[in-house]
């Protein structure tokens, strides 16, 4: 969908190419190149199907724990074409956050004030960095991919919990170690692991998967581990009410304030 700000990956299928008798240097590149070309053809595959969706809808709650420290957050979040999202905190993270492709307004009540982002008037990378910024706070760790630059992969065949799995593990120059586990029939994954020179950046378990449009599975839990003061916080997200809603009002990503909140204009 465009609405999640990541452009629709190019999928390249290579061309055969025999190697010469006799030469095993040659044959090892071959199929080192042939897994590689085969693993980023399954990324591919992993977000075409995300992006068949139409519309997308679901409510979150996510708990953070920190040491003896337990955080919680609960979100409701609606994404349609063009760049149409809302996205409703509650409780103490209590946040307003709607988008129609044009203008882009932050609510927090607790504050008493709004900010309001012409969107027309930024940058193309600019527009797109700040819709990536607040999408991924509510985004599905695993739903996605994205595209990886300048990495090698690797491919393996082989069964989790009863089920065909393809892992992939890749290696880029920049110390990133990339792997993912997809199940090779619901072409949705399964374990997510990023690591930046030897340390975890994300390591998520998306679980529960359902079909909410044709082909297209959707975790309904989450488990991960991410950075956190030297260690790595644990975050379980929930997910209720998922559902691919092809057509939403148009007022729902628009917010009408009192006249009384001040507006902060941007840029």
């Amino acid at each position: 969908m465009q609405t999640l700000g990541i452009l629709l990956h190019l999928l390249v299928v290579a061309p055969a190419i025999a190697a010469p008798v006799g030469d095993a240097s040659m044959e090892a590149r071959v199929v080192e190149e042939r897994a590689s070309w085969d693993a980023v053809r399954w990324i591919g595959e992993v977000d075409a199907r995300a992006d068949q969706l139409p519309g997308l809808r679901y409510s979150a709650r996510r708990t953070t724990v920190r040491g003896d420290v337990r955080f919680e957050e609960r979100w409701r979040l609606i994404l349609a074409e063009g760049d149409h999202f809302r996205v409703d905190y509650f409780g103490d993270t209590a946040r307003q956050i709607t988008c129609d492709g044009h203008i882009l307004l932050d609510y927090v009540p607790a504050m008493g004030k709004a900010v309001r982002w012409d969107l027309d008037a930024l940058p193309s990378e600019d527009r797109r960095s700040m819709l990536e910024a607040v999408l991924k706070r509510v985004g599905v760790a695993g739903f996605r991919l994205g595209e990886a630059h300048g990495v090698s992969w690797s491919l393996t065949d082989e069964v989790l919990e009863g089920r065909p799995v393809v892992r992939l593990v890749g290696a880029g120059s920049d110390e990133t170690e990339l792997s993912y586990v997809i199940d090779k029939q619901m072409v949705a994954v399964r374990h997510m692991l990023i690591k930046q020179a030897g340390q975890t950046i994300l390591d998520a378990r998306p679980s529960d998967l359902r079909e909410i449009h044709p082909g297209v599975y959707f975790p309904h839990a989450v488990e991960m581990e991410t950075p956190d003061e030297g260690g790595l916080a644990r975050v379980s997200v929930r997910l209720t009410k998922v559902s691919a809603v092809a057509d939403s009002p148009e007022k729902l990503f628009t917010t009408t304030l009192d006249p009384s909140i001040p507006v902060e204009e941007k840029p």
